[in-house]
């Protein structure tokens, strides 16, 4: 009687509790839109590089197509940046979300017709703002470059987007949340929030005077901080202990890390401002060196979590080598930022090339590298093929970390030398700029090196779908899962 009592028992909790579908049933559910806002994001990488290269050779030959309104140097550097954030990061940045809120919650992406919809609107919305850019409908705040319409536009499209994500985690059969959904709900909302604040105070309704680029510092710093960064860290702790096949050392440590992240970098960013009252430049001074404590955090529990694998467990995965440069590179971010809020570097660098150097390596280094982690990663799920070529990988991965080098230490030590020259008042201002201009040939061929590795992921995902369409790796399957 006890027996029957507990076999019935044990069958009505199997019965109570939902049932987990496979991993690759849950990348099936997604394929589709997945597949579209990642190949998307690799062409506007693409695209974002070739135009940067351009004007950066503008900048040497500033009477190449001078005659030509719509490739001045002005507006060729916004559409590269434009292209970057809302084209490759934004995009990446969701697919990536999407795909981790499903993995990790064990569940169906919810949506998908509505994300594929979602995903056409936003790449539809976003050549409209690059052709208005070229036209000279544009905005002079950094960050926010596109025409003003395009706010409301990203802002209704995320609304589909975002709700796929939400509705993925609350649907999910895997109740514990790991610190990556931390950083992706925190994006989530940032994104949004983002949006609004760029509309209403730059755009709809603008602030006068000196506000105006304080709320674009604002909103181009939280750009990076609170929707970039955050899915970025989200797939290193994701990897770290995916790869490594350990439980994450520490999650009171990683919630700590989080409250500190998330509470201090709104408020960053203003270290190198000019012409904007003192105590915002001293507050963020103050605050990136605070923000030393959460990478400190991450980067112990980073550690710690690795150390724990075993050597003859150790997992050959392509984008392992990926994650642990983006890793390094978020260390190093946060220890140049805090840096350069020291008042005798700032005194030397503060209005140089070195600035946009830091802000290349956080781009590039932390956060492209991250997703491309992921993507590396996600893409032979979802087609259910292995990468075709391990030599376009292998040149991939090379390519982008030696153009990343290359255009970081181009901008970096020209910034020294040019921080320098400002500060010897025997120099003018024209040798300033002959002292600078290698430096600026030297960051250039960094991006064309880079521009060169996107051209060879693209030719890798070129040559997987057609492998998955015409079904010629059949093997490679189980493989891929």
């Amino acid at each position: 009687m006890t027996a029957q009592t507990t076999d019935s028992n044990s069958v009505g909790r199997a019965t109570a509790a939902p049932a987990q579908p496979l991993p690759h049933e849950v990348d099936y559910s997604g394929r589709i839109p997945l597949l579209i806002l990642i190949t998307c994001s690799v062409l506007w990488l693409l695209f974002s590089l070739f135009t940067g290269v351009f004007a950066a050779v503008k900048m040497h030959a500033p009477g190449m197509f001078a005659n030509v309104a719509a490739l001045t140097y002005g507006r060729v550097a916004a559409v590269s940046l434009s292209s970057f954030y809302y084209g490759f990061a934004s995009q990446a940045a969701i697919a990536i979300a999407l795909w981790l809120f499903a993995r990790l919650g064990k569940t169906f992406l919810i949506l998908p017709r509505g994300t594929i919809i979602a995903a056409l609107l936003w790449n539809l919305v976003l050549l409209l703002g690059i052709l208005g850019i070229f036209s000279g409908e544009m905005n002079q705040f950094a960050g926010y470059q596109l025409p003003l319409w395009t706010a409301p536009a990203f802002f209704v499209i995320f609304i589909v987007l975002g709700l796929s994500g939400i509705l993925t985690y609350i649907a999910r059969t895997e109740r514990d949340s790991y610190p990556s959904t931390w950083f992706l709900f925190t994006a989530f909302f940032a994104f949004a929030w983002l949006l609004t604040i760029a509309w209403l105070m730059l755009g709809h309704y603008p602030v006068r005077g000196i506000f105006q680029p304080i709320v674009a510092t604002w909103y181009e710093n939280n750009f990076m901080n609170m929707w970039l960064a955050p899915v970025a860290l989200a797939v290193v702790f994701y990897f770290v202990s995916k790869l490594s096949q350990q439980p994450l050392y520490s999650f009171n440590l990683a919630a700590c890390g989080f409250w500190f992240y998330v509470a201090f970098a709104p408020a960053s960013g203003f270290q190198n401002i000019s012409a904007i009252p003192n105590w915002m430049p001293a507050l963020s001074s103050v605050i990136n060196v605070i923000l030393l404590l959460p990478a400190i955090a991450f980067g112990l529990n980073w550690y710690y979590t690795c150390s724990r694998q075993s050597k003859n467990k150790k997992i050959k995965d392509p984008s392992s080598k990926y994650m642990a440069f983006a890793a390094f590179a978020f260390l190093l971010g946060a220890f140049l930022t805090a840096l350069i809020s020291c008042p005798l570097v700032d005194s030397v660098v503060g209005l140089t090339l070195f600035i946009p150097g830091v802000t290349q390596w956080i781009s590039y280094g932390f956060i492209a590298m991250a997703f491309f982690a992921a993507i590396i990663h996600i893409v032979p799920r979802l087609t259910e093929t292995d990468w075709p070529s391990v030599k376009l990988l292998s040149g991939h991965y090379g390519l982008t970390v030696a153009g990343i080098v290359i255009l970081v230490l181009g901008l970096t030590v020209g910034g020294l030398v040019q921080g320098q020259a400002i500060n010897d008042p025997a120099i003018s201002s024209i040798q300033i700029s002959k002292k600078v201009v290698p430096f600026i040939g030297v960051s250039t061929l960094g991006l064309l090196l880079l521009f060169l590795g996107q051209l060879a992921l693209l030719l890798n995902l070129i040559s997987m779908f057609k492998n998955a369409c015409c079904c010629i790796l059949p093997m490679n399957k189980e493989a891929a899962r």
